[in-house]
């Protein structure tokens, strides 16, 4: 292609995004996610979005499927949000492919001469993402959160830091990179009255990410609320 033909990249509102949503057991993740568009299949990693009245679900447990169920959300016109509902999981049956695509019998430190299971993981892990995402629909992979407790060698206080549950230390830095939102989703009581916190500002103690703009923390009563803001803040960028 001559690069004089090469027509400028237009983004909009239809362009889809890529979501990382983090949290802990219970705050409401998966209905949250279950909202992020008008037509939502998840993909059931663990087996806990089955309690969510109304979305698409189907339980998965081998990499191959999710592979041909993410070829047919490509394909399809029906769905515009695909959710993959378990990153923990999800990553152990990427382990579990790569051990049988290279005749291991399992997938450790000890049995990865030169670190080719964990190479091969990241390179099909990466890839399965980047040929999903920029598709013109939504991707959300939900994760439980994994803590950490660090010290500020400033003031030598420590603190707990917030990250999505991964094993793998280099795809701890790949996702985020690839995200166009990363969440932390926690639950707050206030006056007698439970709320929920998307936090999308990036801070000393959480792994959060948003290119939309978004300066403060969304804050409401239920994952209804939190998607009509979380929405509105994105709608209110792109008119910018």
């Amino acid at each position: 292609m001559n690069i004089e033909e090469v027509k400028a990249q237009e983004v909009g509102e239809d362009s889809g995004f890529f979501m990382l949503l983090y949290g802990k057991a219970g705050v409401g993740k998966s209905s949250l996610s279950s909202k992020l568009g008008q037509n939502v299949l998840v993909l059931d990693c663990e087996g806990t979005a089955s309690l969510i009245e109304g979305i698409f679900r189907i339980p998965v447990s081998t990499y191959e499927e999710v592979v041909d169920y993410k070829k047919q959300f490509v394909a399809s016109e029906k769905y515009d949000t695909l959710v993959i509902d378990g990153l923990r999981s999800f990553e152990v049956m990427v382990e579990e492919y790569v051990c049988k695509v290279m005749g291991r019998a399992e997938f450790s430190a000890a049995n990865a001469k030169f670190g080719d299971l964990y190479l091969k993981k990241r390179l099909i892990f990466t890839k399965f993402l980047e040929t999903l995402i920029g598709r013109g629909k939504n991707v959300v992979i939900i994760s439980h959160v994994a803590e950490t407790e660090k010290v500020d060698e400033a003031n030598d206080e420590s603190f707990m830091f917030y990250e999505p549950n991964l094993k793998d230390k280099e795809l701890k830095n790949t996702l985020p990179a690839l995200s166009d939102l990363v969440g932390y989703l926690g639950v707050e009581v206030k006056d007698g009255k439970s709320f929920r916190r998307l936090d999308l500002l990036p801070s000393q103690n959480k792994v959060c990410k948003n290119r939309f703009n978004i300066k403060e923390v969304i804050i409401g009563e239920s994952p209804e609320e939190i998607y009509g803001k979380l929405n509105d803040a994105i709608v209110k960028f792109y008119k910018k």
